[in-house]
Order: C-alpha cells, then sequence, then structure tokens
C-alpha cells in the first residue's frame, strides 16, 4: 500500500482533534483558538506515519 504525505497529516489530524476536541490543527490569527504548536505537529504526524506503516490490508 502506498501512503501518500496527504494520508498522513489526515490522520495526524484525526488523531489530534480526538485528543484535544476544543482544539484547531491549524493556527490561527485569533490565539484563543489553541492551535497545535510544531512541536504537537510532528508528534501526531510520527504517530500517525508508524500507524500507517504497520497496517497491512487482509
Amino acid at each position: 500500500m502506498f501512503i501518500r504525505d496527504g494520508d498522513i497529516e489526515y490522520l495526524a489530524k484525526k488523531l489530534f482533534s480526538q485528543r484535544y476536541p476544543f482544539r484547531k490543527w491549524e493556527v490561527t490569527s485569533n490565539f484563543t483558538s489553541g492551535g497545535a504548536t510544531e512541536d504537537e505537529k510532528e508528534k501526531f504526524m510520527d504517530m500517525a506515519r508508524r500507524q500507517l506503516s504497520s497496517w497491512h490490508p487482509v
């Protein structure tokens, strides 16, 4: 199975929204939204990469 960068980012956003339901992935000009920091984005992208790389279709 071929995994694209878009697939990884999509899953990372989903994982982030499950962990932090009231925060947004993107940082907006309104700082009250609590966007993901660069460290958090890297962490969730890494988690998504690991989950997709270990997934094997039946």
